[in-house]
């Protein structure tokens, strides 16, 4: 009795004290994922930071590269930066530059632009230049989710999870063709939206995403408004589509040049054998 006695005790001590250690290891488990989860927060914030500098100092270069390439063509061109509530009269401008934001940002700008409905309508119709880059172009569609944008181009763009081989974001470089000119455009994409424009797309894709991740088509072009998913420095990247852009606004004036962009397309181009 004795034995079985001393065996019952010690089963019994032998199961609080894996009993403690379960509760001992679970407790360190969820201080752990906690701590992680805490870095994982920090660490996307500070990537988001990172990419919004990014993306703020690409449309920082996008916008210099037109002001150079007219400087060479002799003009000296006035440069406004315009931002939420500011008044604005788009008629006065003959090249206007819209950039990407993030989600939030896209839709504050949403809110503010829906007054200028009309006069930006005008402003294309008038054969005036608009670039639109990232999710910018998506404010002149009708709807974006299930809010109201401009509704000037009718198309619909979501926001929604998307799977690919590098997660749930389309990143990638891409490579792209155009009927506008006979040299391929390469750009970088970074976005977690789509679109469901069927016609008037700018670009024809060769390697990457279309408008709607599986179609092969992307941007909407009209007149002499371009809007595309691929980020600045989008004009640096691709100088002939410059040439293209600015021969439309100069007309017979303007004169195309041997630039450091030409020649370093011209080495990207041949570095990855696209053709």
């Amino acid at each position: 009795k004795l034995i079985d006695q001393a065996k019952k005790e010690a089963e019994k001590q032998k199961r609080d004290t894996l009993l403690e250690l379960k509760e001992e290891s679970y407790k360190f488990k969820q201080e752990v994922d906690a701590e992680v989860k805490e870095k994982k927060v920090e660490i996307k914030e500070a990537e988001d930071r990172l990419l919004q500098r990014e993306k703020s100092l690409d449309k920082r270069e996008e916008i210099l590269q037109n002001r150079d390439a007219l400087l060479d063509q002799g003009i000296k061109p006035i440069i406004d930066k315009k931002s939420l509530g500011d008044t604005i009269d788009f008629m006065q401008y003959d090249i206007v530059y819209l950039g990407e934001g993030s989600e939030y940002n896209q839709d504050l700008a949403r809110e503010d632009i829906l007054k200028y409905k009309d006069e930006l309508n005008s402003y294309i119709e008038d054969n005036k230049i608009l670039i639109a880059t990232g999710n910018s172009y998506e404010l002149f569609g009708d709807k974006i989710n299930d809010k109201d944008a401009l509704g000037i181009f009718h198309f619909k763009s979501f926001y929604k999870s998307i799977t690919t081989d590098v997660g749930d974001r389309l990143v990638n470089e891409e490579i792209l063709d155009t009927d506008l000119i006979g040299s391929p455009i390469v750009g970088f994409v970074n976005r977690n939206s789509v679109n469901d424009i069927k016609d008037g797309y700018l670009f024809k894709v060769r390697k990457g995403y279309g408008n709607d991740v599986k179609d092969k088509y992307e941007g909407v072009h009209y007149k002499n408004f371009y809007g595309t998913y691929l980020l600045g420095p989008l004009l640096i990247r691709n100088p002939y589509l410059l040439d293209y852009i600015l021969s439309n606004f100069l007309g017979n004036s303007y004169k195309e040049k041997d630039t450091a962009d030409k020649k370093a397309y011209e080495e990207y181009l041949k570095t990855y054998n696209i053709e």
